[in-house]
């Protein structure tokens, strides 16, 4: 769903979706699906021009 909200622009649905997703995922130990989702919250913030945010995460993906 995360991705679909990006790609037609509706960031503040991307952001809760990933955002409960990430939660669900760290639960889960999901470490492949984790670092997906921080590559999706990333491209969130790289829409918004917010590029420190979108390094931080992008940072945190590429550690996993």
């Amino acid at each position: 769903m995360t991705a679909s909200y990006i790609e037609i622009n509706y960031l503040n649905n991307a952001t809760k979706s990933v955002n409960e997703g990430i939660t669900i995922l760290e639960k889960l130990n999901f470490m492949e699906w984790l670092t997906f989702a921080y590559e999706l919250k990333t491209d969130i913030y790289l829409k918004q021009k917010k590029y420190n945010e979108a390094l931080q995460w992008y940072m945190k993906s590429e550690k996993i």
